[in-house]
C-alpha cells in the first residue's frame, strides 16, 4: 500500500493558499493598484485623466474649493467683462476660491476621501473592489450630475477602478512569489 501523506499535506497547503491567502493577496493588490491611480492621475490603462476646470485659469471654476471664503483674484474669469457693455456683470467679491485648489491633483481633495474609500469584500469565491461614496460611480464611469442641485453638467470618465492588464500581471507575479 502506497503512502500519499506527503502529497496530501502538499495538496492541503495548496488548497489553503488558494482559499484563504490568495484571495487576500489579490484583493489587497487591487486596492493598492487602484489607490495608485490617484497619485499618478491616470486611469486603469495608464492613460492620463482629463484635466479638471478648477486648474484651468480660463475657467470660471478656476480655484474653486467648496467652503473657501477668499476674495476672487482680479483676473479671475468670473470678473471678466461681458462682451456687450450694457450687460456687464457686477463682480462678486466673495467666492469659494482657494489657491491650493489650482494645484490639487485631479480626483483628490485635501482629505483624499475618494481615494481612501476604496475597499474590498470577499464573498465566497468572488472578490469585490468598490467605493461606498455616492459620487464614486459618476467619477469612475463618467455621467451627468447636478451642480449644487441646479445646473446639470457631464463629468468625463476618469476610471480608477476596473479591469487592467497591468494589475493582472502584478497579481500573478505576487501570487507566484508568495506561493514559492
Amino acid at each position: 500500500m502506497a503512502d500519499f501523506s506527503e502529497i496530501n499535506r502538499e495538496l492541503n497547503r495548496i488548497a489553503n493558499f488558494v482559499n484563504r491567502e490568495a484571495k487576500e493577496i489579490i484583493a489587497k493588490e487591487a486596492v493598492d493598484f487602484f489607490t495608485e491611480r490617484f497619485d499618478e492621475q491616470k486611469d486603469v490603462h495608464g492613460k492620463p485623466w482629463k484635466e479638471v476646470k478648477r486648474r484651468d485659469s480660463t475657467s470660471v471654476w478656476y480655484g474653486f474649493q467648496y467652503g473657501a471664503k477668499q476674495k476672487k483674484p482680479a483676473n479671475h474669469p468670473s470678473r471678466w467683462k461681458a462682451k456687450r457693455p450694457y450687460k456687464r456683470r457686477k463682480p462678486n467679491p466673495i467666492t469659494n476660491f482657494a489657491k491650493v485648489a489650482t494645484k490639487t491633483p485631479i480626483l483628490s481633495s485635501q482629505r483624499s476621501e475618494l481615494e481612501n474609500s476604496i475597499q474590498y469584500k470577499i464573498v465566497g469565491n468572488k472578490i469585490v473592489i468598490f467605493s461606498d461614496l455616492p459620487y464614486a460611480k459618476v467619477h469612475n464611469d463618467g455621467g451627468k450630475i447636478k451642480v449644487f442641485g441646479k445646473k446639470t453638467v457631464t463629468l468625463p470618465k476618469r476610471q480608477f477602478i476596473g479591469r487592467s492588464d497591468e494589475l493582472e500581471r502584478r497579481i500573478i507575479a505576487k501570487l507566484r512569489k508568495k506561493f514559492k
